[in-house]
């Protein structure tokens, strides 16, 4: 899957500031039930690997989640090509989750549909 097929279909949530408790995980776009929500956790067996896109491949990149690559990273224009890590290995979004009676989410799969800033 090429790196901007990548980041759309995988980055859903970031970690803010919670008006439930403290931090917690909110969906930066809405979440369709049964989705997993991030493909990062601290059990993960694979090595965040560092992600390559043209300008032009960037523009590509669903609104959302270049905002969150731009927030988090810094730019050395390097022959027109962006080096960076999906948003997704940034933080382990699963420590901070909330608990509620009724879950939106479990093992950071969707239960429901999720709406953005959720």
């Amino acid at each position: 899957m090429n790196p901007v097929d990548y980041l759309n279909n995988s980055v859903f949530a970031t970690l803010k500031i919670s008006s439930i408790n403290g931090i917690g995980v909110l969906a930066i776009r809405a979440i369709p039930k049964d989705t997993l929500i991030t493909d990062y956790s601290l059990q993960a067996k694979s090595v965040p690997r560092l992600l390559s896109v043209s300008l032009h491949e960037f523009e590509l990149i669903l609104p959302e989640i270049k905002s969150l690559i731009l927030d988090r990273n810094l730019f050395q224009n390097w022959h027109e090509i962006l080096y960076f890590y999906s948003p997704n290995c940034e933080q382990n979004l699963q420590s901070f989750c909330n608990h509620s009676p009724n879950p939106n989410s479990f093992a950071m799969t969707a239960l429901r549909d999720i709406k953005s800033g959720e």
